[in-house]
């Protein structure tokens, strides 16, 4: 039994190599892991309040093929 409940994603390799980056950077004096990385990019994003929308090009019914 998995105590953490984790999921995996895929991830394309141009972010990976990007995540990499910041978990070097966004703590300054600190390496974070990739999943360390991305909770705190979320929960940061999520504290500042901002909302999910939907972008051009996302499976929205805007941009379904009849």
């Amino acid at each position: 039994m998995n105590i953490y409940k984790s999921k995996s994603v895929t991830l394309r390799t141009e972010t990976h190599n990007k995540l990499s980056d910041l978990s070097r950077n966004i703590v300054t004096g600190l390496e974070l892991s990739i999943p360390n990385t991305i909770d705190l990019l979320v929960n940061e994003k999520i504290k500042n309040g901002s909302k999910y929308k939907a972008e051009k090009g996302t499976n929205n019914e805007e941009n379904q093929k009849v």
